[in-house]
């Protein structure tokens, strides 16, 4: 079968959404399809992983200003991708992220089957609402990756027969192999520290100052404690770290990859989200499957994916002495990070970009 991918961003840009179409492009690719990515960005594939191909289609600058689905913005891109599209042929197009890429989709020409996914949390509510709901009430089907997202599609008015809930997925072999990198040798941490993680990119949905306020505190508790922050424009952290005075605790990291990043997962005790919101993090998910016990906030996308108690510990939302105290619980608690560990491998299994890529191509 051949599958295209349509996305308005792509790697080398960075997020949630350019890996899970990556993900997903491999895995089709790895079961025998030919598979094409088509996005606004990047014109041939940059991921050295890469089983599928890249194409760029045209979006005119303002759009995002002005309106994806004005005129004459909308016919531009529709006009660029519709012979993209049209030359390449798909026998199953899925779409990801709603605002473009659903009034792309609902106005190719000739007209085609297709299925979106929306990534974006659903909080925002847009003036062209009716508009996007009558986009994808054209679709085949609509791909909800939370609960809460469902809602909020309903609530636009996109027809409930048209929503499927399918969660994203992790990399379980990857995040699951030994690895040779020491972490703590990497960055020039003591071997006794116990490594307390955060991945995830410097943006104010992520909410990294209640991050260093809930380390702030364990550290008045465990001094053993070292945190380690991965993720774009983390540097910019420093002064607010140097002002909570956990500057010889505190690691930031621009960017890990590879077995660099796989080893921060396997070598930390706990893994710490402070978000605001979430929709179905690949953190959370990568965590999981690395068998690291996460203490995050108890919003939706969190709640959708961690077992209170079982697999990790939700807390209520900016209230930093209580995340600090769950934390240190399972920091001074090598049996219960075990036992959370063995549960997070065995609920993991559920999310492997196997199962999650077939379920897409169920909708085909």
């Amino acid at each position: 079968m051949k599958i295209a991918l349509v996305t308005n961003c792509f790697l080398p840009q960075v997020g949630g959404v350019e890996f899970v179409v990556h993900h997903l492009a491999n895995q089709w690719a790895g079961q025998g399809h030919e598979v094409c990515v088509f996005n606004s960005l990047a014109d041939k594939a940059v991921h050295p992983e890469a089983l599928y191909k890249v194409k760029r289609y045209a979006i005119l600058r303002g759009a995002t200003r002005f309106g994806y689905h004005s005129f004459p913005w909308l016919n531009i891109s529709v006009r660029s991708l519709s012979k993209l599209i049209n030359d390449y042929n798909p026998d199953f197009i899925s779409g990801h992220v709603t605002v473009p890429v659903a009034f792309y989709l609902a106005n190719l020409k000739p007209m085609r089957e297709w299925i979106i996914t929306g990534h974006n949390s659903g909080l925002t509510r847009y003036k062209f609402d009716l508009e996007l709901a009558r986009a994808l009430n054209a679709a085949r089907s609509v791909v909800a990756i939370s609960k809460k997202q469902k809602d909020n599609l309903l609530a636009i008015g996109v027809a409930a027969s048209k929503i499927v809930i399918i969660q994203n997925g992790a990399d379980l072999e990857r995040l699951q192999s030994p690895v040779s990198v020491d972490i703590r040798k990497l960055f020039g941490i003591r071997s006794d520290k116990k490594l307390v993680l955060t991945v995830g990119s410097n943006k104010p949905q992520k909410n990294f100052q209640l991050g260093l306020q809930v380390f702030a505190e364990i550290v008045k508790i465990n001094r053993d404690a070292h945190y380690l922050i991965v993720g774009k424009g983390t540097s910019a952290l420093r002064e607010s770290i140097r002002r909570f005075g956990i500057s010889d605790n505190v690691t930031v990291c621009e960017g890990l990859a590879g077995d660099c990043l796989v080893g921060a997962y396997q070598q930390s005790c706990v893994f710490l989200s402070t978000s605001f919101w979430e929709s179905c993090p690949l953190v959370i998910l990568e965590s999981m499957a690395s068998g690291l016990p996460q203490i995050a906030t108890d919003v939706q996308g969190n709640r959708d994916l961690i077992d209170d108690g079982v697999t990790g510990l939700l807390i209520e939302l900016n209230n930093p002495q209580a995340m600090a105290r769950a934390a240190v619980s399972l920091l001074d608690n090598a049996e219960l990070r075990k036992r959370m560990g063995e549960n997070n491998l065995q609920k993991a299994k559920e999310f492997s970009w196997q199962k999650v890529s077939r379920r897409y191509l169920e909708l085909s």
